[in-house]
């Protein structure tokens, strides 16, 4: 997978958890993608947690018809059978399927709705037969919200404090309010507040992993400096490119570029300019850049490498005739510059196939790069490289 991140940004991750997050929010596009990953993560927790609700709702009728105490009309069989079982079944087929995240984090926070009122209104129908039909069953569907539904925090309190809500006027819309109902509402909404503390403490938690496990990540694969990948994973997503142009018999353009006299910069004008024009030359190569396996990385110090997948003979040509030509733009904001920003490179097409590996082809766009920088700096050379078979 391509690795993007904000240019010259600092990492969105850190920023966040420096930031804090009270709510239980993230800013928006991270936002997205933890509800993106939420689910994957959890996918095993909640198929367990549904089956076992299912196995505990088909349980208590067994149960009831068992044991000859036929609390449970046929009104509530029906409803647990046709509405609760379903709603419990329908997010374990949803996590899989290869749908983003956030849709079946929708789809859970739905059905767990439908589960829990359902629930209630099984406790009515079983409490207008059967005066002591136990409402206990209620604190179970709050445990299950708030430990192991998979519910998101406000997903989870808006579940809880609904099946509260709805139990308490169904309760008080009967001709008779029974003495036991503030106790039993009381006992409800104290085990809501329990559940709703220990899940703010367990998704703080798990936001907080997720903000350090990737910010870890992009310092493991990224170069801090210009926030492209760094020459570790460059070798990785090579390899991955590679292996895929061999699959589908097709093309992998590669340029390597040094800049010229980067160290005459750094001596002039400063280590800051210096780092600006090392940013210029690896955003002006981003930008170059179309398809997920096209990938920019900081190779050394001044030098940078760059893949492009499937690529159009001369359209690649030509991208290495006009490159030094782009990256000198950087001349019109930075006049104070001793020497002319220019790179010197080597552009190498090749056909990965039987007989040549991806350090054929860095092996000769390195050589291309010192030819250029012996006799003809500012340009970047451009070659072919087949299999030995093919030449």
């Amino acid at each position: 997978m391509k690795i993007r991140v904000p240019r010259y940004a600092e990492d969105r991750y850190a920023v966040q958890r420096r930031a804090g997050f009270p709510w239980l929010r993230f800013q928006p596009e991270l936002e997205m993608e933890y509800r993106d990953s939420y689910i994957p993560l959890n996918a095993a927790r909640l198929r367990l947690a549904h089956g076992v609700g299912i196995v505990a709702t088909l349980g208590f009728v067994v149960m009831d018809w068992l044991m000859g105490y036929q609390l449970l009309p046929l009104g509530a069989i029906l409803v647990l059978v046709g509405v609760t079982v379903p709603a419990l079944a329908v997010p374990i087929l949803a996590t899989w399927y290869h749908h983003p995240g956030a849709t079946i984090q929708r789809l859970v926070f739905l059905c767990g709705l439908v589960m829990g009122l359902s629930l209630v209104a099984v406790v009515e129908l079983g409490r207008a037969a059967n005066v002591w039909f136990p409402y206990e069953a209620l604190l179970l569907v709050v445990m299950y919200v708030y430990l192991v539904s998979g519910l998101l925090y406000f997903q989870a309190a808006t579940v809880g404090l609904a099946v509260w809500a709805a139990f308490l006027v169904s309760e008080l819309m009967q001709i008779s309010v029974r003495p036991s109902l503030i106790y039993e509402a009381y006992y409800l909404l104290i085990a809501n507040v329990i559940g709703l503390l220990g899940l703010y403490v367990l998704q703080h938690e798990s936001r907080k992993a997720f903000l350090l496990q990737n910010e870890l990540r992009q310092q493991a694969v990224l170069d801090s400096l210009t926030g492209v990948i760094n020459r570790r994973e460059f070798r990785s997503q090579l390899n991955t490119a590679w292996a895929q142009a061999q699959r589908k018999q097709t093309t992998l353009g590669l340029m390597l570029v040094d800049l010229d006299s980067f160290k005459s910069i750094n001596d002039t004008c400063g280590h800051l300019v210096g780092d600006a024009a090392l940013r210029h030359v690896a955003q002006t190569l981003e930008d170059s850049t179309l398809r997920p396996l096209d990938v920019v990385a900081r190779y050394g110090g001044d030098e940078f490498i760059a893949i492009w997948f499937d690529v159009d003979g001369p359209w690649f040509s030509k991208l290495a005739s006009e490159l030094p030509a782009r990256i000198a733009q950087m001349q019109a904001s930075v006049p104070a510059l001793p020497v002319r920003l220019s790179v010197s490179g080597g552009a190498v097409l090749a056909w990965p196939c039987k007989g040549l590996v991806p350090q054929d082809a860095i092996k000769l766009a390195d050589q291309k790069l010192y030819e250029m920088k012996r006799g003809n700096r500012g340009t970047i050379a451009y070659a072919v490289l087949l299999a030995p078979a093919l030449k």
